[in-house]
């Protein structure tokens, strides 16, 4: 209610949305939680909360502007949904808030809200926790989902002044994709065959695996409770990346599923 009392034109305000702990109460403890569950449930739960708290912090730089408002907790503006259905009602003849046959449906209404000329954004001191996949299979299934329901809105809406942004940044992330490959071929180059070879490290490549030290070490700060296994995902880098350019090839996977015309999850 104090960011939409700030904010006259705020149609909508989100959660800070971040992964929920493995145990929930004080008699469970992180002891119990690796009796309970294998290491491959710990590791994608470890993955899954470093990267809820690495795009918090984005959030946060960002002076708590969002993509989208999450479904986990967001309240909006009653005034705004009202205007949602009647713009729904003129372009889709049907009276409901939620584009009820899209697989995105959360980001959809975002971009209804930010098209009647509201803002998006996360509450500086609102937190939710939500629960995510535990196995490879299930957490595919979710992005694919996301990925594949957001390219196709995308088809659907087009090159709006709402949409424009996440399109180029689609695009970006191709081009970083391609980036991060070359670089995390250079890096292991440096610490395997370069070694055997005599070869010294190149100090420009020194300073980029300095600076992506120094980016881990500014986003852990915002995970909450971290153990020593999170730590060296972030801190040894390549596990992190190669978690990144898996997530990086659903995305590219998406166009796949979109143009097969996949809608059932």
């Amino acid at each position: 209610m104090d960011e939409f009392s700030r904010n006259k034109r705020l149609g909508g305000v989100c959660s800070r949305c971040l992964v929920q702990p493995l145990f929930y109460s004080e008699a469970d403890s992180p002891a119990a939680a690796k009796k309970k569950y294998s290491f491959w449930n710990r590791l994608w739960w470890s993955f899954q909360n470093i990267e809820y708290s690495m795009g918090d912090s984005r959030n946060v730089q960002r002076d708590g502007a969002v993509k989208v408002l999450a479904g986990a907790v967001t309240l909006y503006r009653m005034r705004a949904l009202q205007q949602v259905v009647q713009f729904r009602l003129k372009c889709d003849g049907l009276h409901q808030v939620w584009k009820e046959d899209h697989l995105v449906e959360d980001y959809v209404l975002t971009l209804d809200v930010r098209e009647l000329g509201y803002e998006a954004r996360a509450g500086r001191y609102m937190f939710a926790y939500t629960g995510v996949p535990l196995t490879r299979r299930d957490l595919q299934q979710q992005r694919d989902r996301w990925y594949s329901g957001t390219l196709r809105h995308f088809i659907e809406r087009g090159f709006t002044r709402e949409t424009q942004a996440d399109i180029l940044g689609q695009i970006v992330r191709f081009g970083m994709m391609i980036a991060q490959i070359a670089y995390i071929g250079v890096v292991i180059y440096i610490l395997t065959l370069g070694s055997f070879k005599g070869l010294r490290p190149h100090p420009l490549a020194l300073i980029v695996l300095a600076a992506s030290l120094i980016d881990a070490f500014i986003r852990f700060k915002y995970i909450r409770n971290p153990d020593n296994f999170q730590r060296l995902i972030v801190f040894s880098l390549l596990p992190w990346w190669a978690y990144s350019l898996w997530d990086d090839y659903l995305v590219f996977r998406s166009y796949f599923l979109c143009f097969r015309g996949v809608r059932k999850w």
